[in-house]
């Protein structure tokens, strides 16, 4: 069966002064470049397992992409999962996507990526609630063994999509009356996401509120602060063509398209999937604003 990923870890054991075999070896990947040094106690698991997980979705009709971060320390999996969905904030489509970190876990970690097709939003969602989801995946995957993973991934899926929806539906039914309110949400939100420590030391929220209207050039990051509040004038005009109200969703979708715009300028080595799933912290911070 192909591998998908193109490549395969080399294990090469570390030798003791007396020449005996230690308890630790170094792990060779993508272009032979170390990724990892283990003790035999650690299982990396194969890119040929994960591809095998994959070419069980590939056999369902999805398509599947790989991604992988530092020759392979990271690797993972991207599947088209549901197009064109309408639901109540709007038509969306949905990627599966399936990291794995080779610590020696023995773990993958589904996260759901979502596009909002009326603005192109994309944003990644990694749990339900507070739980995040996780896969165990066998050291020897069998195709058989791929297949119960595939359906297993599928049932966390379907889990993580249903509570993004209601989460969303929840949140446009949160009406906010006033821009102005639905600005000082954002405010919070960027006070407590974006602006690093050093900058909020000798400043507190209110500080912050009181310089955007008697100093609005001298805040910190104010360029960045602008694209947010871009982001927010795009959401309202979007609300109008879905006949949408002001809502909690609308700022919480403000968010979303500031992140993502801001992934797409990111300078960053990883993989698009995994800028995303670091900024999903980010928006998990949200619900604590919302609710």
């Amino acid at each position: 069966m192909k591998n998908l990923f193109g490549f395969s870890y080399e294990t090469k054991n570390i030798k003791n002064l007396d020449d005996t075999d230690s308890r630790f070896s170094i792990i060779y990947g993508k272009d032979g470049n170390v990724i990892h040094t283990k003790k035999t106690t650690y299982k990396i698991i194969p890119t040929e397992d994960v591809s095998a997980i994959g070419q069980a979705f590939v056999k369902t009709g999805l398509k599947v992409n790989t991604f992988n971060h530092k020759h392979g320390e990271t690797i993972g999996l991207n599947i088209e999962l549901i197009k064109n969905k309408k639901t109540a904030i709007g038509q969306k489509s949905y990627n599966a996507v399936i990291t794995v970190p080779n610590n020696g876990s023995g773990k993958g970690y589904l996260s759901i990526h979502e596009c909002r097709l009326i603005c192109l939003n994309g944003m990644t969602r990694s749990r339900i609630g507070y739980k995040e989801v996780s896969l165990k995946i066998p050291h020897t995957v069998e195709y058989s063994d791929a297949l119960n993973v595939m359906q297993e991934a599928i049932v966390s899926f379907q889990e993580l999509v249903t509570h993004m929806e209601k989460f969303d539906a929840s949140l446009n039914d949160q009406v906010v009356k006033k821009k102005y309110v639905a600005m000082r949400h954002l405010n919070k939100w960027f006070y407590d996401m974006e602006l690093c420590i050093e900058f909020k030391e000798n400043m507190s929220f209110d500080d912050f509120r009181k310089m955007l209207v008697e100093s609005p050039e001298d805040i910190p990051l104010k360029s960045r602060y602008d694209e947010l509040k871009a982001a927010f004038e795009r959401e309202l005009e979007y609300n109008k063509e879905l006949n949408l109200p002001l809502s909690m969703y609308t700022i919480f979708a403000s968010v979303t398209n500031f992140l993502s715009r801001r992934n797409e300028s990111s300078k960053s080595a990883a993989p698009a999937e995994l800028i995303e799933i670091r900024q999903s912290k980010k928006l998990q911070h949200f619900e604590k604003i919302a609710f």
